[in-house]
């Protein structure tokens, strides 16, 4: 029996990951899992460079499936995007997952478990205390979870944060916690390669095409319903648009501190693809990627 695959795209920000899955999609009967934590919210239109419905072209799922101010997380993810993969198989076509958030990748690749809850407060304190604060962050997490401290980045403070709630709200690492949800298929993971000078300028015609077509009116509106403490508005671009309205920045500054926090954000994203395994890197206008994908597609 041929076992079953599907593709997964990884990328930095604005190396055009949602366009490649799209082509991918039409050559080989797919529709796609969008693996964004923010395009998940509706509303978060602009912001987050979400595809517009009539540009779709193929079927795209988890997009627009929760309210701002509601909670989602990997386990959410892992649990809803293997679901929409099995039904994606049924169909008789191709899942094809591509997004920026990794650590949503890796939780519907391998698995997590699903049943480690962190109380809301253990998060929203971890994050109030040491969010401005990733020295000490990394200090405590080194004290609490050495061997986890070991595998992070000190940039990486999603992840630091969440072995630190973890410790906080069960007393062991979050390694001891064994996956409990096994993904049923083998994923063909497709990488992105774009130059720095080429993904820069890529960032900068995203950034001002934001606050072009109206991120601060979009802002105002979320954090006029929603409040402004909803967590997709401490995403880039968002941030800095509330910062903005708050008149705390000036657009000009608003637009530069985006484009330096989506080129950070992009290196630490070429970091974290440098440690994963069995990706194969294409540039997204090369055709010997479909090749790949073919022959990986029919191997057993």
């Amino acid at each position: 029996m041929r076992k079953r695959k599907i593709v997964v795209i990884y990328g930095q920000t604005a190396s055009g990951k949602s366009e490649l899955a799209i082509k991918i999609a039409q050559r080989f009967s797919g529709e796609i899992v969008s693996a964004d934590s923010v395009q998940i919210y509706r509303g978060f239109d602009i912001g987050s460079a979400k595809i517009e419905p009539e540009k779709r072209m193929v079927p795209h799922h988890l997009i627009d499936i929760k309210e701002p101010d509601q909670d989602y997380c990997a386990a959410d993810f892992a649990t809803d995007a293997q679901k929409i993969i099995e039904e994606i198989f049924i169909r008789g076509n191709l899942p094809i997952v591509a997004g920026g958030t990794n650590f949503y990748i890796k939780a519907v690749t391998e698995g997590i478990n699903n049943n480690m809850e962190i109380p809301y407060w253990v998060n929203r304190f971890v994050i109030d205390a040491y969010r401005e604060k990733k020295d000490r962050l990394q200090q405590l997490v080194r004290i609490t979870d050495p061997q986890r401290a070991q595998e992070l980045s000190p940039n990486d403070t999603y992840r630091l944060e969440k072995a630190l709630s973890v410790y906080l709200a069960y007393g062991k690492s979050i390694k001891d916690f064994k996956s409990s949800l096994k993904p049923a298929f083998i994923p063909i993971k497709i990488g992105i390669i774009t130059d720095k000078e080429r993904l820069k300028r890529s960032i900068e015609k995203r950034v001002y095409k934001m606050f072009s077509s109206g991120i601060i009116k979009e802002t105002r509106a979320i954090s006029k319903k929603y409040g402004s403490s909803v967590k997709p508005l401490s995403s880039i671009g968002y941030k800095q648009a509330l910062a903005v309205i708050n008149e705390k920045m000036t657009i000009d500054e608003a637009i530069k501190e985006a484009i330096k926090e989506s080129i950070k954000y992009a290196k630490r994203q070429a970091t974290w693809l440098k440690k994963e395994t069995g990706i194969a890197f294409f540039r997204a206008d090369d055709n010997k990627l479909f090749d790949y994908i073919e022959n990986a597609l029919t191997n057993r």
